[in-house]
């Protein structure tokens, strides 16, 4: 997908990679680990930004992983 930072001077679109979370669970299990937690950090509305859609969609997820137990 092609996205545009607004937050930057250059403004060319740029291509974004969007992977699934079962793509996500895939790749940690081949990988042997499994996931603790998983944060969508949202922002907040009295942010000194404009955000878009942020507030209401995380715009990244964090996993936190472990080694699988064998």
């Amino acid at each position: 997908m092609k996205i545009i930072q607004t937050d930057i001077e250059d403004k060319r679109p740029v291509e974004d990679v969007v992977w699934a979370n079962e793509y996500y669970q895939e790749t940690f299990e081949r990988a042997g680990l499994e996931i603790v937690k998983t944060y969508r950090p949202l922002a907040k509305e009295n942010e000194p930004y404009e955000w878009v859609n942020e507030t209401k969609i995380a715009p990244w997820v964090i996993y936190v992983l472990k080694k699988k137990k064998k």
